[in-house]
């Protein structure tokens, strides 16, 4: 919908064209802890709600409770449960290489390694996969505390599975996507907290030319 302005009033009657009805109420959820008198830019961004919008009471109580945390300058705020590895990875390694657009999308459960080896024979690297993860998931990768800054500067999508048992997709390949709220970071060093993350998309780069 939009690569650089983001979506004011005029836009956002579309805005059921590029998020499910799920994904914009989990964007609801996120402006409303942050804004529950609904002041902040009203009739801005999201469109009005639609009568079948799931509640999303989980999601919700796990954001809130993420606030509240950072808010009352509790300790650092970490997730319940670590993530854990799916089986079957090498059986099944679920990557997906765009090398003109110079992403990749693979399935969390997908071990850093295999991930390393894959855009390799492409070709390609990530600066983000680097020597000391292998043994890692990526979504190990994506969720664990001390990796934030790198993942920031490359996550471009996740596909999760929210408390509520509602799948969402936020973010695409494309660099410039500024449609709606950024939601992807949410799970970024979180843990399961706000999810299950079943799939995760990184921009890449070409490797070093040698003469």
């Amino acid at each position: 919908m939009t690569g650089e302005h983001g979506i004011g009033g005029e836009k956002r009657k579309h805005m059921h064209l590029r998020f499910s009805k799920s994904e914009l109420a989990a964007q609801r959820v996120l402006k409303a802890a942050f804004d529950p008198a609904h002041i902040l830019n009203p009739g801005i961004l999201l469109p009005d709600p639609y009568v079948d919008e799931p509640a999303l009471p989980g999601f919700q109580q796990r954001v809130l409770e993420a606030v509240s945390a950072c808010t009352s300058q509790a300790a650092a705020f970490h997730a319940r449960t670590p993530p854990t590895a799916l089986q079957g990875a090498q059986a099944d390694p679920g990557i997906q290489i765009n090398v003109e657009n110079l992403t990749i999308t693979a399935l969390a459960h997908v071990p850093v390694s295999l991930l390393r080896a894959s855009l390799s024979a492409q070709g390609l690297s990530s600066d983000l996969l680097l020597p000391g993860y292998e043994d890692q998931t990526l979504s190990q990768l994506l969720q664990e505390d001390s990796t934030r800054p790198a993942i920031l500067e490359h996550l471009l999508a996740i596909k999760a599975t929210l408390p509520d048992d509602v799948s969402v997709r936020f973010g695409s390949e494309n660099v410039k996507d500024v449609a709606g709220y950024d939601m992807k970071h949410l799970f970024v060093g979180s843990g399961d907290h706000f999810g299950c993350v079943q799939e995760v998309t990184l921009k890449v780069s070409p490797l070093p030319h040698r003469a």
